[in-house]
């Protein structure tokens, strides 16, 4: 039996992921480019790459807890 609406916990997921990974991308090609980053800078990039996560670790929680049979 599959979980209902799995599909869009799991693009759900992929968005969150993708999201953070952007953000890390861009601080790393700030900070290569050897331009310091303000502690506001760091702030919002900080911010953008928690809500990413978060995002993907709450979209995977219902497709894991149904494989445990929980409803």
């Amino acid at each position: 039996m599959e979980l209902s609406h799995a599909a869009y916990f799991y693009t759900l997921a992929q968005i969150g992921i993708a999201f953070a990974g952007f953000a890390t991308i861009l601080v790393a090609l700030r900070e290569s480019r050897g331009r310091p980053m303000s502690k506001f800078d760091l702030w919002v990039a900080k911010s953008y790459i928690q809500s990413g996560l978060v995002t993907a670790t709450n979209a995977m929680l219902p497709p894991l807890l149904f494989v445990f049979g929980l409803t």
